[in-house]
């Protein structure tokens, strides 16, 4: 049986997350030596393997032409640097679950206002609560150090779904305020000044007649 560390909780957003580790050889009480048959417990071996296959002639250009009929036949084509505790590779359904899983997460993030524009400004919180949350959910996640694969996977796809989910959710509400109506507003009356109406007749005799002089008969 393996120790494993216990999980701290931090108040802020309401974030859970593991404690530092003081050795880093160590993830969650784990050690390297325990799982001999592991090859990528490091990140600098997966690293070097993939150094390697892309200087294989061919390969990577086979491995993009097929990585979509491979993955739908339930083949693990983006998460190979995850392992069991043998040695073998996880399969593409569980690789699935773990995209599905990663999601919730950022989901439950983005309503708290704590998800990043990109995951290389996530907060040292932010990042503590994902490794929690995903190496909570799968072991095998436990099984490398300083929880390399679990930011591997954040790294991977963060991008992609903060342009399809964040930006999407944030556009709708967007368009929900500018729906609302603005204020009424009451029109402007403007006052004309009075224009003089034309002299009657009647005005023009009685001005002539106080006008002229009555003179009395000699």
């Amino acid at each position: 049986m393996y120790t494993r560390c216990l999980y701290m909780p931090n108040h802020k957003h309401g974030i859970q997350h593991a404690p530092d580790s003081a050795d880093p050889q160590r993830s969650w009480g784990l050690v390297e030596a325990e799982f001999p048959q592991m090859k990528y417990w490091r990140r600098q071996a997966w690293k070097v393997h993939k150094d390697e296959q892309n200087d294989s002639t061919g390969l990577v250009s086979k491995c993009s032409q097929q990585g979509g009929t491979r993955s739908a036949r339930g083949i693990n084509v983006m998460m190979q640097y995850i392992e069991n505790a043998d040695g073998s590779l996880i399969s593409g359904d569980y690789a699935a679950e773990m995209r599905e899983f990663v999601r919730s997460i950022w989901q439950g993030l983005d309503k708290q206002k704590a998800a990043p524009e990109k995951w290389g400004n996530a907060t040292k919180d932010v990042r503590k609560h994902f490794y929690f949350e995903m190496e909570k959910e799968f072991y095998v996640l436990h099984l490398c150090e300083n929880h390399w694969k679990s930011q591997a996977i954040a790294t991977a796809i963060y991008s992609q779904w903060c342009q399809v989910y964040v930006k999407k959710h944030r556009a709708v509400k967007d368009e929900d305020d500018s729906d609302e109506e603005p204020a009424t507003k009451r029109p402007r009356v403007v006052k004309s000044e009075p224009t003089p109406g034309p002299t009657s007749s009647h005005n023009d005799s009685a001005s002539m007649s106080e006008a002229i002089i009555p003179i009395d008969p000699l």
